[in-house]
């Protein structure tokens, strides 16, 4: 590991202007005790650090989703679906820490009992009792901050019940969080080292060697931090639930994806200020980070303002379960390109398919496409030229699964266009409206496969079929 790059060694913060953070002072011994507990509980560590963090971005309004011709007043909204996720997420962040806690430095009843005190939904109102000042094993510092959260979850389910949640009484439930949360002695710690991945945290063995020993030493620190970061959120998507028929274990990952927007909004913005303060970089790594740091934000917008509005207000486990697949799917894709276009920068050879069983690469994705779009074409043409009306629900039937899936792959402005078209497939009933709507249809899935077929990437990979404009 190379000395020289502190920021390598130790996972420090490579980019400046890093917020402050209220807290206690950090100890030596947290470091000890979560690196300790990571090594048998590396799941559960990896959990809670997610839901931490999660907890902290939830409150900040503009992470959330929100419609671009959105009329509606702020203070007109009830947060009182976005109060039951905090509930659920705090259930979360307390079940993770219960597993880090070494049970065996407490006695092993009275620690259930206190743990299930804190999740009972008839627990007492909200008091936030102080803690004595005196000194605390980790342990029991951790079991102060699993206190402090299980009243803030015991105050989330009795505000969840109420028929109204007006956005002041949300913003300052979420300033007294911050306050008291971030003043427990585990939260500077949480905050300041583990929330900043390190190199050895990423599970690749070849890209570890990349970061330390091949990458330019003048980008080595930001760019190794980077690829860090990138692989720590390609975790927490892995730790996103099964199929699930319970709404609010579904439903409280809609915490995950509001992180995960502020973390690569916060990324960008870090990386701005950072571009002022530098010294020059090599032309070819400043375009690099400057066009992942583009790509991660659209990709970013199709989640946030596609698949997460109005998420909250869906009932049905598969609907909820869809979206949030959509939005793994999406993401681990984006991470991965990311991750991949760094690399390369600095090693053209490494594959994608190597790093990442599961990878896909733009060509593979832009050929799948274009083959849908065709398919999808053709039969938009045979209805509309037969009149082939019968085979309606045939038509409404494909259109969803491309939207499910392959419409994925295409520009995220090119989204709207295509819902307005599904909305309209679904909703027309006379042979002369549905005529029209397939006369327009014809001519904008031409236009997107025209589009698509001129790519960079499938360029060298000639369509087998000839594009007509009629």
């Amino acid at each position: 590991m190379n000395a020289q790059d502190p920021a390598l060694n130790t996972g420090g913060d490579p980019l400046p202007g890093r917020e402050p953070i209220a807290g206690r002072p950090v100890t030596t011994d947290w470091y000890v005790w979560l690196q300790q507990r990571a090594e048998v509980a590396r799941e559960w560590s990896h959990a809670f650090c997610m839901w931490f963090r999660a907890s902290l971005a939830y409150f900040v309004l503009p992470y959330h989703p929100s419609r671009e011709d959105a009329s509606t007043p702020i203070n007109l909204k009830n947060f009182v679906p976005e109060v039951q996720v905090f509930a659920h997420g705090m259930a979360a962040l307390l079940q993770s820490a219960a597993h880090l806690v070494s049970v065996e430095s407490v006695e092993r009843h009275q620690f259930r009992e206190y743990l299930r005190s804190l999740l009972q939904d008839e627990a007492g109102w909200f008091l936030l009792q102080p803690w004595p000042t005196v000194s605390q094993t980790p342990d029991e510092q951790m079991l102060q901050f699993m206190d402090t959260v299980g009243q803030f979850r015991t105050l989330a389910f009795h505000m969840g019940q109420a028929p109204w949640v007006a956005y002041p009484a949300f913003v300052v439930m979420g300033r007294i969080f911050r306050q008291h949360v971030l003043n427990t002695p585990i939260a500077a710690w949480l905050v300041q080292r583990s929330l900043i991945p390190g190199v050895d945290e990423i599970p690749h063995a070849e890209v570890r060697y990349l970061c330390r020993y091949q990458l330019p030493s003048v980008v080595r620190p930001v760019v190794a931090w980077v690829v860090a970061k990138l692989y720590q959120w390609l975790a927490y998507l892995e730790l996103l639930p099964p199929l699930s028929e319970d709404v609010g274990l579904l439903k409280r990952n809609y915490m995950v994806f509001i992180l995960l927007n502020a973390e690569v909004q916060r990324l960008k913005r870090r990386w701005d200020r950072f571009l002022v303060q530098v010294h020059p970089w090599p032309s070819e790594w400043v375009e690099a980070l400057e066009g992942t740091l583009f790509a991660l934000q659209m990709e970013m917008k199709k989640v946030i303002h596609r698949e997460m509005l109005g998420f909250l207000d869906v009932q049905r486990p598969a609907g909820l379960y869809m979206r949030l697949e959509n939005s793994q799917g999406i993401l681990r894709n984006a991470f991965q390109q990311s991750i991949l276009s760094l690399l390369q920068t600095a090693d053209p050879s490494l594959s994608g398919s190597v790093l990442f069983p599961d990878y896909r690469t733009k060509l593979e994705q832009s050929l799948r496409l274009r083959e849908d779009l065709w398919s999808l074409r053709q039969l938009v043409r045979d209805v509309w030229r037969n009149h082939a009306w019968d085979r309606w629900s045939e038509l409404v039937s494909e259109f969803r699964r491309f939207r499910n899936t392959t419409m994925h792959f295409l520009m995220y402005r090119d989204w709207t266009h295509f819902d307005e078209f599904y909305r309209q497939v679904q909703r027309v009933r006379t042979p002369a409206a549905r005529t029209a709507l397939l006369d327009q249809l014809n001519t904008f899935l031409g236009t997107l496969l025209k589009e698509v077929n001129k790519r960079d990437v499938l360029q060298g990979y000639p369509f087998p079929y000839k594009i007509e404009d009629d």
